[in-house]
């Protein structure tokens, strides 16, 4: 009986602190879909659609029937997420992919153990074998678009043929040149007509159109990347409006002298640390970032950033490029480089506070009136609802090194428990966790965020929303208003004017509702040149105009291990020949003579810069050479002989006869041209084969 009572008040206790503030945690009830959502779950059985509704109405929940009705009519095929955003909502859409629950007589036809998580996490290494496992252990791949985009395009481990769905989260990433782009335009091009798209986006202009025909502009841009039609569903019933104000605050009348002055300071700081051997180019970007910390925190939170939140940061983008298996070599030193600054550190500190006190001629506030205006606006409201234990809110800043300053300052000023979230590459995904946890739960009663809280990430409905910095976009006005979903809700901002922004986002909402032509054509870089471009190898991987620089960014940073860089490497304006680091020294390529050749069977459209045509002739040259295998990686036995000089590089130069398709063993992709058929009489008889140049830097066939 004691066990039992003790057990009881153990449990009781453990209720009474996760409900804190009215909000107990309990495990999320079945969802019964709502009629708008069965739709669109059917439509998308038809045609290729992209669901436009506001945040928080529901979207995920279509693509997960969605995702269920496809595995049911199509049990042999795949179905993928892919998050146009970030790691952190590709990580969430996991969890509730595999995890919603439904309401009778609906039925979860997918089970948890067959959805994997494909990010740069989970999956940034792997390879041919880890990949047809999980397609063999899996029916339902959620991740990152990037990641995708590398398996369907660049590596070849995916075929579009194994999937009769596709769902694009935040579809409003995907443009011209975008990462979702390129990983479309394959799937099109390819004509494989039986895998359906599914986008999902409460604001489709991505860009800063504002009026009506510069958002029919970006509806039709989407449409047509996407190949799809965008639909509102007016049965969408959308949450309560909130109401918007201006938060008025002096600005400060002497801005240039400050940013000179905040700019100094963060020179001579920098300046300290790299004479102790901290040559960081990431500490330094960091370090000269605190400058406009000082503009808009005032002098107490430019001096907290960097004492405490520098090195945060920096930590953070440690744990990111160790999530990378390619930039685990880069992680490694810049942890070496954070040990040095943290020895450092507190001289730095004592330069930078001597700096502003000692500075004449321009003042410096201890905090800025921007700070003490939304720290004045807060308390307020915080006194007018205390007896509400669900009021809460969200600051939202541009800058990363904004947040945990800003953060301190509030704490301080409204003594009310204040958490911080920035992005992956400045937060790790523990800390970042944490903070959205203990808001959830109502430990913390305001949250400071980058934009890294704005889409799709799973966090309190707020009482109100501050916009601290300026937004450009009125996707971030719907996208931060979204999160204002309590009755009676607030949207503060200081930089923008709400009227002008509400205005916009109704013309957007209006071009939304109207019905327009389905897309039917892509916007595509990809153009053929008969036995030129694109290059498609064995195992289904390619290389165009649009993935070659990625391609060779990734071949030179591993070869090399970081130790030089693209821009080292000759390509751009002002160079004749670019080299490409290997075996014995590498190679070097006449620029000319690379274009010359790439050009012979056609010209090359004008919207494809001289540095990707270069970019994509290098990694033809690549493969020729064995420097990358059938999946666009590095051989494990392939090493750059760096400390050779690159001007001692063989030169090499391409015939015009050369043919890269011949080369490699793989089959032309267009009829080859009459002029080129009349060129292979001269062509070399070595042609296909490596051969070194003679020291005077004769032409090879290569």
């Amino acid at each position: 009986v004691l066990c039992r009572l003790f057990f009881c008040a153990v449990t009781l206790l453990i209720h009474g602190c996760l409900g804190f503030r009215g909000r107990l945690w309990r495990q999320p009830e079945p969802l019964a879909p709502y009629p708008w959502q069965r739709e669109a779950a059917q439509l998308v059985q038809e045609e290729n659609l992209i669901v436009n509704v506001d945040t928080g109405l529901g979207k995920t929940l279509v693509a997960i029937l969605a995702i269920d009705d496809f595995l049911q009519r199509y049990p042999a095929k795949k179905c993928a997420f892919a998050v146009g955003a970030s790691r952190l909502l590709a990580h969430q859409q996991f969890e509730r992919v595999r995890s919603e629950r439904l309401k009778p007589p609906d039925e979860r036809y997918v089970r948890r153990d067959r959805v994997v998580e494909v990010t740069g996490d989970t999956a940034g290494g792997w390879g041919a074998k880890q990949w047809q496992d999980a397609l063999r252990r899996s029916d339902v791949f959620v991740g990152t678009a990037e990641i995708f985009r590398q398996a369907f395009d660049e590596k070849g481990y995916l075929r579009f043929t194994d999937f009769s769905l596709i769902v694009v989260d935040e579809c409003h990433h995907a443009r011209k040149n975008s990462t979702v782009a390129q990983m479309l335009m394959c799937l099109f091009k390819d004509g494989v007509v039986q895998t359906r798209i599914l986008g999902l986006t409460a604001s489709f202009a991505a860009g800063g159109a504002a009026s009506s025909d510069e958002f029919k502009r970006e509806r039709e841009q989407l449409e047509t990347v996407m190949r799809a039609e965008l639909s509102s569903f007016p049965g969408a019933t959308p949450h309560e409006k909130p109401e918007y104000r201006k938060i008025e605050y002096q600005p400060l009348s002497h801005v240039q002298d400050l940013k000179v002055l905040a700019g100094k300071v963060c020179d001579r700081v920098w300046e300290l640390f790299k004479s102790e051997e901290v040559p960081s180019e990431d500490i330094r970007k960091m370090t000269r970032q605190l400058s406009n910390t000082l503009l808009e925190l005032g002098m107490d939170g430019f001096m907290w950033g960097l004492e405490h939140n520098l090195v945060a940061q920096i930590e953070g983008k440690v744990d990111n490029f160790m999530h990378m298996p390619e930039t685990e070599d880069k992680a490694t030193r810049l942890h070496t480089d954070l040990a040095r600054l943290k020895r450092v550190l507190p001289q730095g500190v004592e330069v930078a506070r001597r700096e502003l006190l000692e500075t004449r001629g321009v003042d410096v506030p201890t905090v800025s009136s921007k700070v003490e205006a939304v720290a004045s606006e807060l308390r307020h409201a915080f006194e007018r609802h205390a007896h509400e234990p669900e009021f809460c809110g969200i600051v939202f800043v541009r800058e990363v090194a904004l947040a945990a300053p800003l953060a301190w300052l509030l704490r301080r000023f409204t003594k009310q428990e204040v958490v911080v979230a920035t992005g992956v590459s400045s937060m790790d995904e523990k800390t970042r966790n944490a903070a959205f946890d203990r808001f959830r739960q109502g430990l913390a009663t305001v949250l400071v965020s980058t934009t890294c809280a704005e889409e799709g990430v799973d966090v309190s409905a707020s009482a109100f929303v501050v916009r601290f910095s300026k937004i450009d976009t009125t996707r971030s006005h719907v996208q931060g208003a979204g999160r204002a979903r309590q009755p009676r809700a607030m949207v503060y901002y200081l930089e923008n004017d709400p009227p002008v922004e509400q205005e916009k986002a109704d013309t957007m909402q209006k071009v939304a509702a109207s019905s327009s032509p389905a897309a039917t054509r892509i916007v595509t870089s990809t153009q053929v040149l008969p036995d030129r471009h694109p290059l498609t190898l064995p195992t289904g991987a390619k290389v165009n105009f649009g993935n070659a620089g990625k391609v060779l960014v990734k071949y030179i940073f591993k070869v090399t291990g970081g130790r030089i860089k693209m821009k080292g490497m000759g390509f751009g304006a002002g160079n004749t020949s670019f080299t490409l680091p290997g075996p014995e020294g590498g190679r070097r390529m006449d620029q000319d003579n690379a274009l010359e050749w790439l050009e012979r069977v056609g010209k090359v459209r004008s919207d494809v810069s001289r540095d990707a045509r270069l970019k994509y002739v290098a990694v033809l040259l690549l493969h020729s050479l064995k420097w990358l295998d059938s999946h666009n990686d590095v051989p494990a036995h392939i090493k750059a002989d760096v400390a050779r000089s690159q001007d001692s590089a063989p030169m090499l130069r391409l015939k015009p006869g050369y043919q890269p398709y011949e080369a490699l063993g793989i089959s032309a992709i267009g009829p080859r041209s009459r002029s080129e058929s009349d060129d292979q009489g001269d062509a070399d008889p070595g042609a296909g084969t490596p051969r070194r140049s003679s020291p005077n830097g004769g032409e090879v066939m290569s």
